[in-house]
């Protein structure tokens, strides 16, 4: 059985370094899509960030 490793990651995450997590073999990303109506405000740049690394990513909405 193949290890796939994810990171979860939200507006919490802004500064995160892509370059790291794709040389940590990080292989996709959970993105947080936002709240209710409320957009998350990192959702477009991680999304940007994602394809532009070549990371799969799945988006989901969190209702808390």
């Amino acid at each position: 059985m193949q290890n796939f490793q994810v990171v979860d990651i939200s507006a919490w995450q802004e500064k995160l370094n892509w370059q790291k997590l794709k040389a940590n073999n990080i292989q996709g990303v959970i993105i947080k899509i936002g709240e209710y109506t409320h957009l998350d405000e990192m959702f477009i740049s991680h999304v940007n960030n994602a394809v532009t690394y070549n990371l799969p990513y799945r988006s989901e909405e969190r209702r808390v």
